[in-house]
């Protein structure tokens, strides 16, 4: 080199002094040099160590120093970081990315595709030293293959990490990160209850100052996880060194787990080593009803190995642990044969009743997905099952209950116990809340709001279905077969509101990409089916019939939803003017309830679509005192009724009907049923608008949205227009008010009226006041 360098010789005793005669000759050369100090872990005397940071602090500005270490060697350097003199490149920094793994791959002489060459990074974390072992473990004529089966225990990478890592530990480390390896990730509490060191939190925190394969989490350093080659090796080791040690470890991991409250990370251990009875008790005592939960994708992924022991091993918890997989999957054939066996192998082995209740809750949710007609039964069975049973033996027991009474609220919604269910949905929906069972709370407030429009009360319906909709939205549950019940609500309440787009666009959100139960599929096809109608579209009225009828045969269903069917069936007959198929259609519906009040609706619809419109408005009169219940059919059954009574010419009982049809739908723009009269009822809403004067708005939407003001006015037979006082006397006519009464209302003098009436006969061309009303209604004008 030409300095004075040249001729030191370092000694055993090389300290500060000869560290400052280093820096004093580097301090004459101009030139810039740059000195590397490889693998400085290694150094451990402090005297040199003390010379080390000498040279640090008096380096001239000419030099620069590399230190490289596979961990941080004990020198007090963070007052050059502070000066800024230091950089330093982490491990994280020197990790390979796919691209740059690649690279190096290809100079060795391997190629792999992006899938492969992405799980060779994940399981070397991009450690260049474990990508070029890894590379010379590959088996070269099947690379790619051979990636996942890469593992740490394989000779290459096991004879560096013995040499390099794990030889270097002193015994007590080792036999320390041997026995924790069962546990990833470990925390120094979990370390201690597998290993008994009292000092554990210092021995982790020293393995990942010294030990580049233990890195402690975010969060404060408590937990620490494995390089996973390295944990291999561990694993490998301790099978090979401690035969014997892996399965009472696993069972102290799971134990300690146990009591943090863990049960998922407690079953991957007892599943390690095949503890069935251990994963059984988990399972049915205390994790089963997470998979109506956010959680039941987690708790599917770790009981999934247990499932697919149940080929080889068909016991009580591995057959169980088939079916719940099998229920998320919605896989409901394959989940009743995996409980029927359960069932079997329960009596034979551990804790039948907790097998029983697990099993009595898979049939109930078969029930509900495919099997309607039976949820009532199987929630009553679950309960059933439950109500001897104390906490302390199922600690998850009211979990179950909560998810019981839930479908247990459904099951009587459909069968058409509103009352019962309306009962069960509210304790359902406090006690899931309070249990933590957001999916099934979800259902229960889905199911209120269903109710609240089943009974014709718009506005409830849309506050518990919106906000039942805003936590689908917010959670990602909106494709979950829970979410079905508030959509449906949502599509009641625009058709109700005559809001019929918005009933479609509602219908699709139901529909697309969801999982849903067979009584949700019906109900939407039947909404489907109702809207196509009110948008008089009668050949998507068709299809959907089609879809309808091919959908609801496959079972038998239960009350309500069956006369739900019936009617919409029914509706659709009519609106082809097939009359007697819809009468006998609507002879098949049982009496009470919703569904025979939609019934005995339609039926009068018969009476009036065969021209006897005095039947229509006898059934009617005698049908609307019992239909407070339903407020909708309430409505539309006034409206119907006043439709006949029109026909009848009983005009005055006509604008009766109207009024308390307005009055009971205008508060909650019910317009479907006035909307769904179409023209039959227009001149009677014109007249109540004269006559009545109440709910303009209402009123107005229910004519279309045009004012009677508005629309073309008709000229009478002579060519001359009613005058708007002429226009206001003429829907008097159609009642038996007198001249005189007829002034009273309108506030005029009898002479007026008088005067305004001969005017409309002139008009009009006819002599009587009966011939005067059946030309307005010609004209569209009453």
């Amino acid at each position: 080199m030409g300095s004075g360098l040249s001729d030191l010789l370092p000694a055993a005793s090389f300290g500060e002094q000869d560290a400052r005669r280093v820096v004093d000759t580097l301090a004459q050369m101009r030139a810039p040099l740059t000195i590397v100090l490889d693998d400085l872990h290694h150094v451990r005397d402090r005297h040199v160590l003390r010379s080390v940071e000498t040279l640090f602090e008096c380096l001239p500005p000419t030099a620069h120093v590399i230190v490289s270490a596979r961990f941080d060697p004990p020198l007090r350097w963070r007052r050059l970081a502070v000066a800024d003199r230091l950089v330093e490149i982490r491990a994280d920094q020197l990790a390979f990315d796919a691209a740059e793994a690649g690279q190096l791959l290809t100079m060795v002489g391997l190629r792999l595709g992006p899938a492969p060459l992405g799980r060779l990074v994940e399981r070397t974390r991009g450690w260049a030293a474990g990508l070029r072992l890894a590379a010379s473990a590959l088996d070269r004529n099947a690379p790619e293959a051979a990636v996942s089966r890469l593992r740490g225990s394989d000779r290459p990478v096991a004879d560096y990490l013995m040499q390099e890592v794990l030889d270097q530990l002193p015994d007590a480390d080792r036999d320390f990160v041997l026995r924790s390896s069962v546990a990833d990730p470990v925390s120094a509490e979990m370390a201690q209850a597998l290993t008994g060191v009292v000092d554990a939190q210092a021995r982790l925190e020293s393995l990942e100052a010294t030990n580049g394969f233990v890195v402690g989490l975010a969060g404060g350093r408590t937990w620490f996880t494995w390089h996973p080659l390295f944990r291999e090796l561990l694993l490998h080791r301790l099978t090979v060194e401690k035969p014997g040690a892996r399965d009472d470890l696993h069972q102290r991991a799971a134990r300690w787990l146990v009591g943090q409250g863990d049960y998922l990370a407690a079953i991957r251990h007892l599943t390690a080593v095949a503890d069935w009875p251990g994963v059984g008790r988990l399972l049915t005592e205390r994790l089963a009803p997470d998979v109506v939960t956010s959680a039941a994708s987690a708790l599917v992924e770790a009981l999934t190995p247990v499932a697919n022991r149940a080929e080889v091993d068909p016991n009580a918890t591995t057959l169980l642990a088939s079916a719940v997989c099998n229920f998320h999957h919605s896989e409901y054939a394959a989940m009743i044969r995996d409980v029927e066996a359960a069932e079997a192998a329960a009596r034979r082995e551990h804790n039948p009743i907790a097998v029983e209740v697990l099993a009595s809750s898979l049939r109930m949710a078969h029930s509900r997905a495919l099997d309607p007609a039976t949820l009532t039964r199987t929630a009553r069975r679950v309960l059933e099952v439950t109500r001897p049973i104390s906490r302390p033996d199922v600690p998850a027991l009211e979990r179950y209950r909560a998810i019981a009474t839930t479908n247990l609220g459904s099951g009587l919604l459909l069968d058409g116990d509103l009352s019962a269910a309306r009962s069960a949905l509210i304790e359902a929906q406090k006690s899931c809340n309070r249990w933590g069972l957001g999916l099934s709370e979800l259902t229960a407030r889905g199911g209120l709001a269903l109710l609240a429009a089943l009974h014709g009360q718009p506005r409830i319906a849309l506050e518990r279905a919106r906000a039942a909709r805003a936590t689908a939205d917010q959670y990602g549950w909106a494709p979950e077969p829970q979410a079905a019940a508030h959509m449906t609500a949502l599509v009641i309440v625009a058709l109700d509101t005559g809001e019929v787009q918005e009933a479609e666009q509602l219908l699709g959100l139901g529909t697309r990409d969801t999982n849903l139960a067979l009584a949700s599929r019906i109900m939407f096809a039947v909404l489907a089916l109702q809207a196509a109608i009110a948008r008089d579209d009668l050949s998507s009225a068709d299809r959907r019939a089609g879809l309808l009828a091919l959908t609801a045969q496959r079972i038998a269903l239960p009350r309500l939803l069956a006369g739900w069917v019936s009617v919409a069936q029914a509706e659709h007959l009519l609106a082809h003017g097939r009359v007697e198929d819809a009468r006998q259609v609507l002879g098949q519906i049982s009496d009470g309830g919703y569904p025979a009040a939609r019934r005995d609706l339609n039926l009068a619809r018969c009476h009036l679509a065969q021209d006897d419109p005095r039947r229509a408005l006898q059934s009617l009169t005698a049908l609307i005192p019992s239909l407070s219940a339903y407020r909708t059919v309430a409505v539309h059954a006034r409206v119907v009724a006043a439709v006949a009574a029109i026909r009848l010419r009983k005009d005055a009982q006509a604008l009766d009907l109207l009024t308390d049809a307005v009055e009971l739908a205008a508060e909650t723009s019910m317009l479907g049923p006035f909307l769904a009269a179409g023209q039959p009822l227009r001149p009677l809403l014109a007249r109540y608008r004269t006559v009545v004067g109440r709910h303009a708005e209402f009123t107005t939407a229910a004519l279309g949205g045009v004012p009677p003001g508005e629309q073309p006015i008709p000229v009478a037979a002579n060519g001359q227009e009613l005058t708007e006082r002429e226009r206001a006397v003429l829907p008097f006519l159609a009642t038996h008010l007198t001249a005189t009464q007829i002034a009273e209302e309108l506030f005029l003098s009898v002479n007026t009226v008088k005067s305004h009436q001969q005017a409309i006969y002139r008009k009009f061309g006819v002599s009587s006041r009966r011939a005067a009303v059946d030309r307005g209604r010609d004209l569209g004008l009453i």
